[in-house]
């Protein structure tokens, strides 16, 4: 949850032509909101990398019967496990 600080601008108020300083009313606000988690992330390779990784990318979804979200969803997973696995035989 994140506080955030904002203000809000009634442009509805009615203008009264012979006091100017009401002609803008400004309302500070104080909101708390929870950003929505992206559910997509864009992947850029070098130009030298794509010849590298793309066809270990194919075979790797044509061998395990995957599409590229699940994939890079299984090496997270796995990257993830080994790194607890390493953390654990430390202590």
């Amino acid at each position: 949850m994140m506080l955030s600080s904002c203000w809000i601008v009634d442009y509805q108020q009615k203008l009264d032509p012979l006091n100017r300083s009401n002609h803008l009313k400004i309302l500070p606000v104080t909101t708390m909101f929870d950003a929505p988690i992206k559910q997509q992330r864009h992947v850029t390779y070098k130009r030298r990398e794509v010849k590298i990784y793309k066809p270990m990318e194919e075979t790797l979804m044509d061998e395990l019967g995957l599409t590229y979200s699940d994939l890079v969803k299984k090496g997270v997973r796995n990257l993830w496990n080994q790194r607890q696995q390493e953390k654990a035989l430390a202590l």
